[in-house]
């Protein structure tokens, strides 16, 4: 099966404006009867390398199982040659965009490695896939989004969640959601609001970290930098603070994208007490090509405590992923706490 695997994915998604997209499939499968097999409506997906009489019997399996509260599918693979999943095909029309999501949760202590969620654009077989995430500490389900833009020629489109080649998942899925979104209003890919992260140190469940020095060895491990969650003035907070004029802080993250699309990153943040923004960047970068457009972030305005920066990019041709970073440069040494990041994504320019 052709897949794109990304680095980090998607978290809760909703459409901007309040314009509601058309539902295709909603499912949370609590009418499906339990038992073996892929739940009422859906078809089953299963991929192997291997032959013969050691393709019967690859020990893997789908099906429905009853919870206290509704039911769950389980998708069980636990062959390396093997790929295993649900799939469903929908009447769709070339250039519409598309958006499927899925609530998943591991089991058994396996990891989610190797389990995707993807749009596939029929007879084309064009796609684009998300590596599925867990859930974040204290939530049942992890939430993870694709985005796809139906290819010219194209008259259905499939939604897959399975597991492909050298992953060994047992996955739980909560629910899968397949919608046609309005191309003329904006898709929000994250809203990231830190209040309701746990508290902890590092790059909170879903980013990752950036670090950079011009130090070199014991130094360059006793940096007065600090990122993580912790108690601010409005519930929890990612506090970014860099001390040390050597390094480079920060988190990002990374989403599937589509070359021509636009897209919007927005910060809120404050300076902590005594302390400077100055220094702190916003960027949209794309993937492969490195291109990128950042903006050093506001301070705010004079009896305020928050400011919020913006920046926008059109991903270049050729590219296949968007990230973005909120980061301190080398030389200057800001320390802020951050409420809030979004990221969204356009057809055309952001007004």
């Amino acid at each position: 099966m052709k897949h794109l695997i990304f680095s980090a994915v998607l978290a809760c998604g909703c459409v901007a404006m309040g314009v509601e997209p058309e539902v295709m499939l909603r499912d949370n499968f609590e009418f499906c009867e339990p038992g073996p097999g892929v739940p009422a409506g859906h078809e089953l997906f299963f991929g192997t390398k291997l032959t013969g009489d050691a393709a019967k019997n690859t020990k893997t399996s789908v099906s429905v199982v009853a919870k206290e509260k509704g039911r769950e599918v389980v998708v069980d693979d636990q062959c390396e040659q093997t790929g295993l999943g649900i799939c469903k095909t929908f009447p769709a029309a070339a250039g519409k965009t598309y958006r499927a999501t899925i609530k998943a949760r591991p089991l058994d202590g396996r990891s989610l490695d190797g389990f995707f969620i993807q749009l596939t654009g029929v007879p084309s077989n064009q796609s684009r896939s998300a590596q599925v995430v867990g859930p974040d500490e204290g939530a049942e389900y992890g939430q993870t989004q694709v985005i796809f833009k139906l290819p010219e020629g194209d008259k259905q489109v499939r939604y897959y969640a399975y597991s492909n080649y050298g992953g060994l998942p047992r996955v739980a899925i909560g629910e899968i959601t397949v919608e046609e979104l309005d191309p003329s209003v904006p898709v929000m890919l994250m809203d990231e609001k830190f209040a309701e992260k746990p508290v902890k140190e590092g790059p909170p469940s879903g980013h990752g970290l950036f670090f950079s020095t011009k130090l070199t060895g014991d130094a360059a491990k006793n940096t007065a930098t600090r990122l993580g969650v912790a108690k601010g003035l409005e519930g929890n907070e990612l506090f970014l603070e860099d001390h040390c004029d050597m390094t480079g802080l920060g988190t990002n993250r990374n989403f599937p994208g589509t070359p021509g699309k636009y897209y919007r990153a927005k910060v809120t943040l404050r300076p902590l007490e005594g302390e400077t923004v100055n220094g702190v960047f916003l960027q949209l970068r794309g993937l492969p090509s490195n291109k990128l457009n950042q903006v050093q972030v506001k301070a705010p305005a004079e009896g305020e405590t928050w400011s919020t920066t913006a920046v926008t990019f059109q991903l270049p041709e050729g590219d296949q992923i968007v990230q973005y970073y909120v980061y301190s440069n080398y030389e200057l040494k800001p320390a802020v706490a951050i409420r809030e990041i979004t990221v969204e994504e356009c057809e055309s320019p952001f007004k």
